[in-house]
């Protein structure tokens, strides 16, 4: 199947689902939540540079005067990375859906070894939407716009 291609720039341009609970869920404390919240969660300043190459995905976030960067691999393998919040030790396993269309990252805490949230990465309709799911079931998507 034909599969995405994310690259570009992309600026977060709104998001679906309860936000703030959803970070509640994952263990976001109430003062990082609420400073999240202040800045609208990064709608109209989040931005991600993608360089997508075959299965390896680079992504450079900047939001809130802030810079991440992570390197997916969609190989089914486990790699380390690290929070972009809190900059703790995650282990991620990035792949495709069997449908071509999505990418897939599952992963857990390096230390304590609990489920981070799973990421699904995928287009629709020229948007790129990253929906993310907590251990709980709560989902939330954004959806990003390219700049």
């Amino acid at each position: 199947p034909q599969r995405p291609d994310f690259s570009g720039v992309w600026v977060l341009a709104r998001f679906e689902g309860d936000m703030d609970l959803f970070l509640r869920e994952t263990g976001i404390g109430f003062v990082t939540r609420s400073a999240l919240a202040a800045a609208g969660y990064g709608v109209g300043s989040m931005q991600n540079t993608i360089t997508h190459t075959g299965d390896v995905l680079e992504i450079i976030t900047k939001c809130l005067g802030r810079t991440h960067s992570v390197k997916f691999v969609a190989d089914g393998a486990e790699h380390d990375a690290k929070d972009p919040v809190d900059g703790r030790p995650v282990k991620f396993l990035a792949s495709w859906e069997e449908d071509g269309h999505s990418m897939r990252v599952t992963g857990h805490w390096a230390q304590s070894g609990k489920a981070v949230p799973e990421m699904r990465r995928f287009m629709e309709g020229g948007e790129m939407h990253v929906q993310q799911t907590a251990s709980t079931g709560r989902a939330v998507t954004r959806v990003f716009r390219r700049a």
